[in-house]
């Protein structure tokens, strides 16, 4: 069947949870049904534009670009109560919001530049819920672009159904002439009762008005049966539960992509509305221009202004020379010797051919504009980092300052990231500090104009657990029923349903025993992967020479940000210059590191970018894994491997982080037995020394097979980019044609044929697990910061270190007990001494930053500190209230003060200062106003200071019992996140001395796989299913120094459920194993575990019970203390319990013993009342 229609109202899930078409699904049916063109009409947007286009080019279909655009009835600018939240109630619903719906179609590119522009004013100028326009600027942007009437919403059809046909005439006459004859009248058959009356009128009108009619099915799912997974995804927009989740419920399934068949028929009455369909898709004939009549790239770059009177050549050419000299001489400072001129001139050398590659590639500007803001952001004081990727290779980066890696120095190569024999745009990824990378985007803003930066949107999926989530409120279950459901789906990263429907039994078994979640699954599959919402990629930023909008269509982020429709991939294909700018918390941490040791060393003179990166005390550190919070060395699994390579140089690191990933990681021990000598180093051709030497003869790097196929087989610096390329894709015939040319190079250079084949077949081998070593190298630069700054500036590195993390819990957790294992203890939040971040004190003390307790935002700290910086310490919680806004130091935050245990310097238990809180703040308030409302005093106009009230009179706190100490704890945990003035665990000193093996930090420093008995708290518990469909858990688990993941078998977990959700102290035997995944206990049946109370450890591990008792005169007893032991024993006497030995020493060398006939509990009761009673050393407890 030739196509005889095209379809021209179809909505994409593009048009948010609005439809459930997917793209490629979309082209793929209309190619299949012999469709020779598709138009795309998104509601409001163009997100999927680019997208559908080169589906449609993929597929041979013409792909026809529009929108669904929101018509405001009066000014777009004005906000008023013309527009509902829940527009997309229905897609045949009536307009009752004031909103009118148009479609627009692209014909040409001037339409396609004014739909942009349209579509972007709607998200910039007009959007009130909805992105709207107006009639105003739809004139301004008519041409170019064709109209139809849309749906019921449409102006003409709501006219029409509410019988003002004047008004209906008028505005048909008005889009006629908008659009030059370029406007149709739709008709469509969706079995929605007022469409019939507006096909009538349209036929009509039509008639009366010479206004042409097509004909269109308004699609908003594929197939006729999706009808009921719409109705959801669109009661997951509006919000709403659905009374009737029936499928036989809906009100209409007429909105579905139908056939070329299915329209013939329905609208046989009327033929015209279905050839007018193909005329105008013979009309539309955009097409995207990538690339130029050349055959060239197109790119869009922004336009570098260079100082007045030089060009950009010039201009990069001169700053490149005055950075090579300043880079030599700073060397000549460092090293402390005159370079050779040799020396000098190989950096001169490569300088001009890098140089010489930008310029003939055309990207100078693209090296200026990075240039330009890395050099403001250091210039501002605004830390980036030294490299990342791989234009850490680059000379004349470095010699802009883009980067702080010497290449030549590391063996780096400049082809790596930009190669003259394969033309692709240079790609600089920029690290900058967390905080202040909104700083950089703004200057780049300022710089290149509003119009012209832009971020780059990225798009929120139904994943899994969400989806589960959404639909389950859409079906009225309750939140306890999805959300238990929902935790089912493994944590896994990308799971989708079918996975977990794979790996976990109980999903399947849930929906093969009840028919409403099997429903519920259905839809849920059919909605997965369907797109949620927009938002904004996190590091991508476009900048163009021209506004952004004749380039594509705009959107507005949450925060008034400037975004291009189109995600990051569809932006390159386009041509706009893409920068990420990446937030990094490493260069957050660094620089207030740096900051603290400059303020606390003024005379070091102390650089970060100036330290010795092959520090022998810093290697010493690594060497014996002693890295928390040092980058990218964190794991266990690295602190091993560090134990055992014993890094002792730069190189050594930068190979270690490179091999430490899946893939090279079978390398590792052959690495490390190289490095100490115990396997031997062996080249199979000696020129491959020099490139392999510092891996000690194993190939690492993708520059290594780079250098290698240059060195023996005569390749460019550019044609063995391209070998690189070809084996990390291993395309057979690109594999193949690049082993001819490597064997025929060496072959040319005199090297053994086999030999050379041998090497071939390793590097191909290789090349896929190679890594980056621009990229690794400019990384370990940054390890190597932080780890100079644990071993040379302890103190200043974790309080640097705390105040970063002060957000992650687990982390600071962790922190803190490596901070005491370095002898620096952190001390409880304090209101008269604790800043926002974690303040040094001594060498050996850091304090609780109160940024770190939850509840208590920044404007109450800065009102807490500039109080005691103007009038000094407070003296107690009312001169706390007194002295800050009570506005904003509120109750919410004083009770978190209170719970924190930040005010405890004030004397007064926390019960009383908590229930004191109200007073306190009445009584500041009323202070405060009374000070803004009276006239200035005598006090006031002679500059003396007058007292406090609240320091004249006695301040009664009221009188309440002090809380439990377990509960001041639980309180404390909630806050701070952890324990800071004690633990739960504080209880049980004796149990813990007597019956455990290890601290769960030393486990974690000191990791052996052996048997340990260990005193802690569960923290958190997760249950999985095995594969078998067995239950066992993740527990995370803590005591007084670390935290430590305990993972329990099925057999074990089984028996132990109960205890281990207890939430009591508990004492456990259990394997410690160190696996890839961090240090472990492991609880199993097979390793003999146990688990039990700790309160109950004396009766589980005691065997008996010795008392003694001196005869002699002074040392007896009295007859009461034994009457009442005695009586006690008595009655506390238990058949299952632990043998009592009396010892009556007559002499200081005799001694009777006795065997009470009955045995006693051995528990902490019976132990606390005998201790009591006796003197400590008069009880001897036997374990066993």
């Amino acid at each position: 069947m030739a196509a005889e229609f095209t379809h021209l109202h179809v909505h994409s899930n593009y048009s948010l949870l609005d439809s459930t078409i997917r793209i490629e699904e979309l082209v793929k049916t209309a190619s299949a049904d012999k469709m020779a063109a598709v138009a795309l009409t998104d509601h409001g947007n163009m997100f999927g534009a680019l997208d559908f286009y080169l589906y449609g080019k993929k597929y041979g279909l013409k792909p026809i670009i529009g929108c669904e655009v929101y018509l405001a009835p009066g000014n777009r600018f004005l906000r008023g109560n013309n527009t509902s939240g829940d527009e997309e109630a229905a897609p045949y619903s009536t307009s009752r919001s004031g909103l009118n719906h148009l479609i627009l179609l692209v014909q040409n590119e001037v339409g396609y530049q004014n739909l942009c522009r349209l579509v972007s004013s709607g998200y910039l100028e007009g959007f009130y819920y909805k992105p709207r326009i107006d009639k105003d600027i739809l004139k301004e942007y008519s041409e170019g672009l064709i109209a139809t009437s849309s749906c019921l919403k449409g102006e003409v059809s709501n006219l029409c159904l509410m019988g003002d046909m004047d008004r209906a005439r008028d505005a048909a006459i008005f889009y006629r002439d908008l659009f030059k004859g370029n406007f149709y009248l739709e008709l469509q058959q969706n079995g929605v009762p007022q469409q019939m009356l507006v096909n009538q009128r349209f036929q009509e009108l039509s008639k009366d008005l010479g206004i042409p009619l097509i004909a269109t099915a308004d699609c908003h799912y594929l197939k006729k049966e999706d009808a009921f997974a719409q109705e959801v995804l669109l009661a997951i927009q509006t919000g709403k539960v659905m009374e009737n989740t029936s499928d036989h419920h809906i009100l209409s399934d007429e909105f579905y992509f139908k056939p070329q068949a299915v329209i013939k028929e329905e609208f046989s009455y009327c033929p015209e509305a279905i050839s007018n369909t193909m005329e105008i898709a013979n009309k539309c004939n955009f097409e995207f221009k990538f690339d130029d009549e050349q055959g060239k790239k197109i790119y869009h770059f922004p336009k570098f202004e260079p100082p007045a009177g030089k060009t950009p050549s010039e201009f990069l050419v001169d700053s490149a020379h005055a950075g090579l000299q300043k880079i030599l001489t700073e060397k000549e400072e460092v090293e402390t010797r005159i370079l050779s001129q040799a020396e000098r001139q190989k950096y001169y050398d490569r300088l001009e051919r890098e140089i010489s590659v930008i310029e003939s590639m055309g990207f100078t500007g693209y090296f200026l504009i990075v240039s330009d803001f890395i050099g403001h952001a250091k210039d501002n004081g605004i830390p980036v980092g030294p490299g990342r990727g791989s234009g850490a290779g680059s000379l004349v980066a470095y010699c802009l300052r883009i980067t702080e890696l010497d290449p030549l120095e590391h063996g780096l190569l400049f082809e790596r990231f930009l190669n003259p024999e394969r033309v692709s745009l240079p790609d600089f990824d920029v690290d900058f500090c967390m905080d202040k990378r909104e700083q950089i985007i703004k200057y780049v803003v300022d710089k290149y104009g509003k119009d012209c930066v832009a971020q780059i949107i990225t798009y929120g999926k139904l994943q899994a657990r969400g989806v589960i989530r959404d639909v389950g409120k859409v079906f009225g279950m309750a939140v306890s029923e999805f959300d238990k459901i929902a935790k089912l789906v493994p944590e896994t990263v990308g799971i989708n349903l079918e996975k977990a429907f794979e790996q976990e039994p109980r999903l399947r078994a849930l929906t093969e025993s009840d028919p409403k979640l099997h429903h519920l699954f259905t839809i849920c599959r059919s909605l997965e992967g369907l797109a949620r919402h927009a938002s904004i990629h996190a590091a991508g930023l476009v900048i163009s020479n021209r506004p952004m909008v004749e380039h594509c269509p705009l959107y507005r982020g949450k925060n008034n940000e400037l975004v291009i429709q189109f995600d990051m991939k569809k932006a390159e294909e386009i041509g706009l210059i893409k920068f990420d700018f990446l937030g990094l918390k490493t260069l957050t941490f660094l620089e207030s590191a740096e900051r603290l040791v400059k303020s606390r060393h003024p005379d070091k003179n102390f650089k970060l970018s100036r330290i010795d990166l092959a520090d022998k005390k810093m290697n010493e550190l690594l060497a014996k894994g002693d890295t928390f919070g040092i980058f990218q060395l964190e794991s266990s699994g690295m602190q091993d491997l560090l134990k055992k390579a014993r890094p002792d140089c730069f190189a050594d690191i930068v190979a270690i982080i490179s091999l430490y990933r899946p893939g090279p990681m079978v390398m590792l021990d052959d690495f490390i037995g190289r490095k100490h000598g115990t396997i031997p180093i062996q080249y199979q051709f000696e020129e491959l020394r020099p490139i392999l030497q510092e891996t000690y003869g194993i190939m690492v790097y993708q520059e290594q097979v780079q250098q290698i196929a240059m060195t023996l087989a005569s390749y460019t610096a550019g044609g063995a980019d391209l070998l690189r390329r070809a084996m990390g894709k291993k395309k057979p015939e690109e594999m193949a044609m690049q082993k001819e040319i490597f064997l025929a190079g060496t072959s040319k250079n005199n090297h053994n044929a086999v030999n050379a084949e041998k090497l071939f077949d390793l590097m191909a081998n290789f090349a896929g697990y190679g890594f980056n070593k621009s990229h690794a190298a400019a990384y370990s630069v940054i390890t190597c910061q932080t780890a100079f700054l644990k071993t040379h500036y302890p103190v200043e590195f974790f309080a640097s270190l705390l105040s970063t993390e002060r957000e992650n819990t687990d982390k600071i957790t962790k922190y803190i007990a490596d901070a005491k294992r370095h002898h620096i203890d952190v001390l409880p939040p304090d209101i008269n001494e604790s800043d926002t971040d974690f303040t040094v004190l001594s060498p050996t003390q850091i304090r609780f930053g109160l940024g770190a307790i939850k509840g208590v935002g920044q404007i109450a700290i800065d009102s807490v500190i500039e109080a005691r910086k103007k009038d000094g310490p407070f003296k107690d919680l009312f001169d706390l209230c007194d002295r800050c806004l009570t506005r904003t130091v509120n109750k919410r935050v004083l009770e978190a003060f209170v719970k924190a245990g930040a005010l405890d310097g004030f004397k007064i238990h926390r019960a009383s200062l908590f229930k004191a809180i109200d007073e306190a703040l009445g009584m500041g308030s009323s202070m405060q106003k009374t000070r803004d409302d009276k006239q200035p005093s005598f006090s006031d106009l002679f500059g003396i200071e007058e007292e406090s009230t609240f320091s004249t009179r006695k301040i009664a706190y009221p009188e309440e019992i002090p809380w439990p100490r377990l509960h001041e704890l639980k309180l404390e945990k909630e806050t701070i996140g952890f324990y800071v003035s004690g633990h739960p665990l504080d209880d049980f000193l004796e149990e813990l001395d007597r019956y455990t093996t290890a601290s769960i930090a030393s486990c974690l420093f000191y990791p052996s796989s052996k048997e340990s008995f260990l005193g802690v708290e569960v923290v958190s518990l997760k249950e999985i299913i095995t594969k078998r469909g067995d239950r066992m858990a993740f527990v995370l688990i803590e005591d007084k120094t670390a935290q430590i993941e305990a993972v329990i078998f099925s057999d074990f977990y089984l028996e132990n459920e109960a205890l281990l959700k207890s939430g009591e102290p508990l004492w456990i035997k259990g394997q410690i194993e160190v696996a890839e995944g961090g240090v472990k206990v492991i609880l199993s049946k097979k390793n003999h575990a146990k688990v039990l109370p700790l309160r109950h450890a004396y009766e589980a591990m005691a065997k008996e019970i010795h008392l003694y008792f001196p005869l002699q005169e002074k040392q007896n007893l009295d007859s009461q203390t034994l009457k009442t032991l005695h009586n006690y024993l008595q009655a506390v006497t238990d058949k299952n319990g632990a043998p009592l030995f009396l010892h009556l020493e007559t002499s200081k060398s005799a001694e009777t013993i006795l065997r009470m006939k009955e045995t006693i509990p051995l528990n902490r009761d019976t132990v606390n009342f005998i201790r009591n009673i006796l003197q400590k050393e008069r009880m001897r407890i036997e374990f066993r």
